[in-house]
């Protein structure tokens, strides 16, 4: 064995697998087996956290708008420049973070990518809301409305995503 490899029993088998050796190896490290993508996710993660926030903010508007600001006493009934921007900026993060999350997990189809989504909404997003109505009185139908916003927008930004990594995938191919 070399200096670089060490024993791993990641798919059921002991053997060598390569350690980093550089900076370079560790900041562009990806699961074993996974593909070198020609494109960069930069577009799919832009477009991923736009078709969130339109998605947001008809289900906050159109849908729920009525409903959401009765229950959510802090709630604006205009939103201001300021606001619109850290809105876009949790969403380009959360983009990223669910497109990592993709990649990692070797997802490289849209349903696959998708799949990931579902788990991150369900352990993360609704359990977290869930400790304020557990711990803060937070009334179910509120916690149904950012739940379902919740669920709307990662399952949204999972296909932007997983379309483009299955498209990625395809072109790593040719």
């Amino acid at each position: 064995m070399t200096p670089n490899t060490a024993i791993t029993a990641s798919d059921g088998k002991l053997g060598p697998t390569h350690l980093p050796s550089s900076k370079a190896d560790v900041l562009d490290a990806r699961p074993r087996g996974s593909i070198r993508y020609k494109q960069k996710p930069a577009a799919a993660i832009l477009a991923a956290a736009l078709v969130a926030f339109i998605a947001s903010s008809i289900w906050y508007g159109a849908i729920f708008g009525g409903i959401w600001r009765e229950l959510a006493h802090g709630a604006s009934h205009s939103v201001g420049a300021a606001e619109i921007m850290a809105q876009l900026v949790r969403n380009l993060v959360a983009a990223g973070v669910l497109a990592r999350m993709i990649v990692l997990a070797g997802a490289t189809t849209w349903v696959a990518a998708l799949q990931v989504g579902l788990w991150c909404w369900l352990g993360f997003e609704a359990m977290a809301i869930a400790g304020s109505v557990i711990h803060e009185g937070y009334p179910p139908v509120l916690y149904a409305i950012h739940t379902g916003d919740a669920l709307l927008t990662t399952t949204l930004m999972s296909l932007v995503i997983g379309l483009w990594q299955q498209r990625a995938a395809r072109g790593a191919d040719d």
